[in-house]
């Protein structure tokens, strides 16, 4: 008997520790209890430990609304609106919800903070229309002992050691319940500059290496359209050849010298073309290169460089 009795009173403490005020509250209003389900989520918001402040807020207003507390509704609208500008009521509500509703929506701003440190300052800005942010705690990251600060004065400048570590902000409503939470971080010193680097060079209004590159494409050019050329030579020669019809083998001449020619001029552009490129291409690696030189003349190339 006394071990039922005891898994009773466990099974119940279970169910009162995991029971959501909210799911509670929907419970009590769905049955018309206004005042008993307002008073339940107040507790709530009261406990200072509010898991989801915006939504308590919210249902708060609701119900104040429809008890005809307009200013209480407002003010409670304010504060869920502040935190999460989407919630809205369902379509078709009451009037006595939408007025307070959206007079709350037309003065009230996101919450939001901002901070930062300059020396042995650190500025805190808060953007709170519905004023519910009532306190800061200030945390030494890897000390003892939060430091606590009253909103009484805008911006909030606060002196803290030009070397502390990082610092972790909490921003509470009047009842403890988290509203922010944050960390701003220790100034780092910036780097020591290094040498600037050398402006890169150039020769005169072109890259140097871009007169080479483009007498490498037009050698490139060239030396296809000479291989077409000696592809049509080609094409006659065999023409010819195959031809049954009496001819003059001077002629099969003439055009196997000219073909000859045109592949000799074909092979000396694609030579010329990859030589022309190489030096472009050395020229404009340079250009952007610290203490390299590069020399060249139509017969050699020279490259220096300091290691």
């Amino acid at each position: 008997m006394r071990r039922a009795l005891a898994i009773a009173i466990l099974l119940a403490l279970a169910a009162t520790a995991h029971a959501d005020p909210l799911d509670d509250a929907h419970a009590l209003e769905s049955s018309l209890q206004y005042d008993k389900a307002l008073a339940l989520v107040d507790a709530a918001i009261a406990s200072g430990h509010a898991l989801d402040l915006a939504k308590l807020h919210f249902e708060a207003g609701k119900l104040a609304a429809g008890l005809e507390r307009a200013v209480d509704a407002e003010q409670h609208f304010a504060i869920a609106l502040e935190l999460e500008p989407a919630l809205a009521l369902p379509e078709g509500s009451s009037p006595k919800l939408t007025a307070p509703y959206y007079a709350a929506r037309a003065r009230t701003k996101p919450f939001a903070v901002a901070h930062a440190r300059v020396g042995s300052v650190l500025t805190v800005k808060v953007t709170d229309s519905a004023q519910l942010a009532r306190a800061v705690r200030i945390h030494y990251v890897g000390s003892r002992g939060p430091v606590y600060y009253a909103f009484d004065h805008a911006p909030y400048d606060f002196e803290v050691p030009a070397d502390a570590p990082d610092i972790e902000l909490v921003i509470v409503d009047e009842h403890g319940n988290l509203v922010y939470k944050a960390v701003d971080p220790q100034p780092r010193p910036k780097p020591e500059a290094g040498p600037e680097a050398p402006p890169p060079v150039t020769g005169g209004g072109w890259p140097r290496g871009t007169p080479w590159l483009v007498a490498g494409g037009m050698a490139a050019v060239s030396g296809a359209l000479c291989f077409w050329r000696f592809q049509v030579a080609q094409d006659e020669w065999n023409t010819l050849n195959d031809d049954t019809t009496p001819h003059d083998y001077s002629q099969l001449r003439a055009i196997e010298n000219r073909g000859r020619d045109w592949a000799w001029a074909a092979n000396a552009s694609f030579i010329a073309a990859g030589a022309l490129a190489l030096v472009g291409g050395f020229f404009t690696y340079t250009a952007h290169a610290n203490g390299m030189v590069v020399a060249a003349t139509p017969t050699s190339l020279g490259v220096a460089g300091r290691f």
